[in-house]
């Protein structure tokens, strides 16, 4: 799998003639920007039972969103409504080229505030999964006011396998609106092609919140639900672990899923679905997300 991965950071680089060059965001300012874009392109799902809170979903890089629709219909079917957010780049109308982190933390600050004064007295609950997941922990790293019941994050990159760094060496190229082959199964991504500004993006998100700033201790105190391969090929689920381990997060549980690999001509990165997961591995995590939600949005 590594010279499967190097081969593709090293000499797979492409250029896209249409590539714009991006602003520099590579502060670690921890200003948050007022808005990344005219709405925060949400889309919510009313629950099939009476609905007791709300969930804010953000999914992974070039992930696709739709592929969400087994977790939408988990969270519905226990009275949490979800709302999922398209991040700027994860359409098929959208330049993903020209994104930067500071966009996608705005989206996800918008999205938060946008279902928190619809329902102000109710519980909300973050769900993210791998770049999703980081970046709802900046949120609440950077915002520690931030009121919320819970988290549940599916492959937190705050560890990563050594050699994920390696794309980094490319991601000066962005300027030129470089791409690199996906990564990700045909069925699960938006674009054949991720760009080397979503990567960059990824990283300096990540490097944000290893370690967290000044939100460690609202990290604490909330619970949280971690599911991490421990095949996973991008991230070090020990390192996870470790980090954890290393900021006293003692209401944080992980819970170990091993699936079949979609492709093992890609690397293995946990995805939560059914198909991907197997049954066994979905009914484990349909009931530790079950208890989980019983438990902090008590009906």
């Amino acid at each position: 799998m590594l010279l499967r991965l190097l081969f593709v950071v090293f000499f797979a680089a492409q250029v896209n003639p249409a590539g714009a060059q991006l602003p520099d965001d590579a502060s670690h300012a921890a200003e948050l920007p007022v808005r990344a874009a005219p709405t925060p392109r949400l889309s919510c799902r009313p629950t099939s039972t009476a609905q007791r809170g709300t969930a804010l979903l953000v999914h992974g890089l070039n992930q696709n969103p739709e592929t969400f629709d087994d977790l939408e219909q988990l969270f519905s079917g226990l009275g949490i409504r979800p709302c999922t957010l398209v991040l700027l780049g994860h359409s098929t109308a959208d330049d993903p080229t020209a994104v930067t982190q500071q966009q996608w933390l705005a989206q996800v600050v918008d999205a938060y505030d946008e279902i928190r004064a619809g329902v102000p007295e109710r519980p909300v609950m973050l769900v993210g999964y791998s770049l999703g997941a980081a970046l709802l922990i900046r949120l609440l790293d950077e915002r520690p006011q931030t009121k919320v019941s819970g988290l549940v994050l599916i492959a937190p990159p705050v560890s990563l396998q050594w050699y994920s760094y390696a794309i980094r060496a490319l991601t000066p190229l962005r300027i030129f609106g470089a791409s690199v082959p996906s990564l990700a199964p045909e069925a699960y991504r938006v674009h054949p092609w991720t760009s080397l500004a979503m990567y960059h993006a990824t990283l300096e998100t990540i490097s944000h919140i290893t370690p967290p700033r000044t939100g460690v201790m609202a990290l604490r105190q909330l619970p949280a639900l971690v599911f991490l391969n421990p095949r996973d090929e991008l991230v070090d689920s020990d390192g996870v672990v470790a980090w954890i381990d290393e900021h006293q997060l003692e209401h944080w549980k992980v819970t170990l899923l091993t699936p079949t690999p979609v492709d093992e001509d890609l690397p293995e990165h946990l995805i939560i679905d059914p198909s991907s997961l197997g049954e066994k591995q979905w009914d484990v995590f349909q009931r530790e997300v079950t208890s989980f939600v019983d438990r902090i949005c008590p009906q």
